[in-house]
């Protein structure tokens, strides 16, 4: 297969440009087989690495070491030599990220987070051997190296010294913006403690400073858990600095999408330990616009079997917010999906109702969306949309006619494509239990015989 989809997009390739577009279309491939087929998604990323450094194969990177942490590290390893060749100051910042942070709760390895800095360092180096006309391009990778100093003496203190006298010659040679970021970094009293860093992040008017300085306090206190903690640093925040943090790539605001974070991580850990008065406490003290989510994901991580009554509760009142809060219709028709997946495995009596309240937040999402473009889609980057073949055993007409309520032809594909895959492994596996008993009756019947 993977051979015969290499052939397929190398004979398309026309240009650098579409080399790189062949590149994510490969790992998009990937990142919709890594949850069943890992091995395959290894395969697929490394020759994704053929056309150049596809921006979302660090995604895909984080997706297989919740998987198998072993390729993923195979696969960062290969990714980062690929950069040595194929130099990209926003790949490199990317790949840092991925090494030195958390992915769903799963680190990549002390080895991969040296490998990088020791990467890191090699280049900075070359920066001292430029000419004048070079060094500014050669000493951008002292915008990456300075907020991670602590990292180098974490993981390579014998190159501490080093790389900070090269990011000190590279000062000059840089943006301002980044000179003032880097300047603040390399003060012996630059702040340190979370109290240090809230206070300089409320203090600055640099943006991009302020957004460091909250996000290193914030990763502190993930260290030891202290979630409580990182909710209370962002409602401290005052709501002109949460519109100043910037949105991500999809629309969301930065703080919105730490809140959410957080206290979806504090509420399981109450969960956890059996703290419901606590866990209520978290998600009803969470904004209404990120609410939805942080109830969602908490039910997803429950047994239905101990929390059975807890989790009816937070359905009914997802369903609620749904439909008064004021958010992005691609993301209320996200959190619909996910609701009626959660439906159908828990109250499938109700879930042919939420649906059709499902359709009618997608048709909207799709209408502001013309263009299909993944930022303001509902399920980015996604040719198909699960749905499990256990809602045709409600009503299969009922469920048939809801799809042609849907106004896009395209999203009528990608959901019928959907519970025609689910369909084809229930019948599958039906099929696979009808022919073994088949096999031992004709089996009994021949001994009788016999």
């Amino acid at each position: 297969m993977t051979e015969q989809l290499v052939k397929i997009i190398t004979e398309k390739a026309k240009s650098s440009e579409q080399n790189e577009k062949n590149g994510d279309t490969f790992v998009l491939i990937a990142l919709q087989t890594v949850e069943k087929q890992p091995q395959l998604a290894f395969e697929l990323g490394i020759r994704s690495l053929g056309f150049g450094n596809p921006a979302q194969i660090v995604r895909l990177i984080g997706e297989l070491n919740v998987k198998n942490p072993e390729l993923a590290e195979r696969l960062y390893l290969a990714t980062l030599n690929n950069a040595k060749n194929k130099y990209n100051l926003r790949f490199i910042s990317r790949l840092s990220i991925k090494a030195l942070t958390d992915y769903k709760g799963k680190p990549l390895s002390d080895s991969v987070r040296k490998s990088f800095l020791l990467f890191l360092s090699n280049l900075l180096s070359r920066s001292a051997t430029g000419s004048e006309q070079e060094r500014p391009v050669l000493c951008e990778p002292a915008i990456v190296a300075t907020p991670i100093l602590d990292k180098f003496n974490t993981y390579l203190p014998e190159l501490v010294q080093t790389v900070r006298r090269q990011i000190e010659l590279c000062q000059p040679y840089l943006p301002n913006a980044n000179s003032e970021a880097i300047r603040s970094d390399l003060k012996t009293d630059s702040p340190k403690t979370v109290e240090e860093l809230v206070s300089a992040a409320q203090e600055t008017k640099d943006k991009g400073l302020k957004l460091k300085h909250y996000y290193e306090a914030i990763v502190k206190l993930e260290g030891t858990k202290s979630y409580d903690e990182i909710l209370s640093l962002l409602n401290g925040v005052t709501e002109d600095d949460r519109e100043s943090l910037g949105k991500d790539p999809f629309g969301m605001r930065v703080w919105d999408g730490w809140y959410s974070q957080y206290a979806l991580l504090s509420a399981t850990q109450y969960a956890k330990n059996k703290d419901l008065p606590s866990v209520y406490k978290i998600v009803n003290a969470t904004p209404k616009n990120v609410r939805p989510s942080v109830r969602i994901n908490l039910i997803y991580d429950l047994p239905v079997n101990e929390y059975q009554v807890f989790i009816l509760e937070n359905l009914d009142e997802t369903r609620k917010e749904l439909t008064s809060i004021d958010i992005l219709p691609a993301t209320k028709a996200d959190y619909f999906l996910s609701l009626f997946l959660l439906y159908v495995k828990t109250q499938p009596t109700e879930a042919e109702s939420v649906f059709r309240e499902m359709i009618k937040a997608v048709n909207k999402a799709d209408a502001e969306n013309p263009d299909f473009k993944p930022e303001k889609d509902y399920a980015p980057l996604k040719d198909y949309i699960g749905l499990p073949s256990k809602i045709l055993e409600t009503n299969e007409v009922t469920i048939n006619n809801d799809f042609a309520d849907l106004s896009s032809r395209r999203t009528r594909v990608r959901f019928k494509l959907g519970l025609l895959e689910s369909s084809l492994v229930n019948y599958v596996t039906e099929k696979k239990k009808f022919d073994d008993e088949t096999k031992k009756y004709v089996d009994k019947k021949i001994v009788k015989k016999g």
